[in-house]
């Protein structure tokens, strides 16, 4: 008979099961648990903010953007006197609201220019720059949008097109005004009324003043660092605009604009490909522009108009 195997014989002892030491386990574990989650805690904090800042941005950015000032308190009787007089009108857009305002007729005018103000009064606050215009000597069409003096409704980007619109059709339809001698004036907000109305109608030129390259970059500057921009319904995108704008191109800016910075202007300059000018001016913050310079604005807007007219 074999001999019975060694192994069998004498069997080796089972191994012992693997553990790890006790000291320390516990509090380790502890410690891993807490970690976790307070870093759950954490994001869950960073998100609800995230979602409250969004949601605050998106909410309030309309009153960031438009600052109405209703129940205009100043009459045409202390605009420039004209020898037709100065009227107040009232135009119906497309979508029913009613919008108000001055149109300041001219014998002599040289020009017609339809006025877009900036985002904050009324036509009230207005006052001087439609006495410079009319000045060169010009028809002056100056309105308070949507929502602004005794304009009706509320202001939004859409509706501030619209009002655009009726402004426009009632110079070329109303009085008769060939598109063609219809020079659109943006300032500030009001650029960006007058780029989509110089991209949607022919005009003889279009002038920005103080303007920006869109609300979306500005809302990224305004609310920095929260990169802003995608939340704010309200575009305005001009610098997509110019490059399909073919009439001639005004820029004008101040390197001194707290507001609006000057870089913008070269951007909205850089994208026009028909015939252009850049007016930069050197002292005078965003609101006094036309305050402290007004002559030597009027004088570049005078000498860039019979450039086109040369032209």
């Amino acid at each position: 008979m074999a001999e019975p195997h060694a192994d069998l014989e004498h069997p080796a002892p089972a191994a012992s099961p693997i553990t790890r030491p006790e000291t320390g386990t516990l509090p380790h574990r502890k410690w891993e648990s807490l970690a976790r989650r307070l870093g759950l805690a954490a994001l869950r904090v960073l998100g609800l903010v995230a979602l409250g800042t969004a949601v605050v941005i998106r909410l309030f950015s309309a009153g960031w953007v438009f600052c109405p000032e209703q129940h205009a308190g100043v009459t045409t009787g202390r605009l420039p006197a004209t020898p037709r007089g100065v009227q107040d009108v009232y135009l119906t857009t497309d979508d029913g609201v009613r919008i108000y305002a001055w149109w300041l007729p001219r014998d002599d005018a040289r020009w017609t220019f339809i006025y877009f103000h900036g985002n904050a009064g009324n036509l009230d606050s207005r006052i001087m720059w439609v006495r410079h215009l009319a000045s060169l000597p010009a028809n002056v069409l100056a309105l308070d949008y949507r929502g602004y003096g005794r304009s009706l409704g509320a202001p939004s980007e859409e509706g501030l097109y619209l009002d655009a619109k009726a402004a426009f059709e009632h110079l070329t339809v109303e009085r008769g005004v060939p598109a063609r001698d219809v020079v659109v004036y943006g300032v500030s907000l009001g650029g960006g009324v007058a780029c989509w109305l110089a991209e949607h109608e022919e005009c003889r030129a279009l002038i920005l003043q103080s303007t920006f390259t869109s609300v979306t970059d500005m809302a990224d500057i305004v609310f920095a660092p929260v990169p802003a921009g995608w939340l704010v319904p309200v575009k305005l995108d001009n610098l997509s605009r110019i490059p399909d704008i073919a009439e001639p191109l005004l820029v004008i800016h101040s390197h001194a604009d707290e507001t609006i910075p000057y870089y913008m202007a070269e951007r909205l300059y850089a994208s026009a490909s028909g015939m252009k000018r850049l007016a930069p001016f050197d002292d005078s913050g965003h609101n006094w522009l036309i305050i402290d310079q007004h002559a030597e604005v009027i004088a570049v807007i005078r000498s860039f108009l019979e450039e086109c007219a040369a032209r």
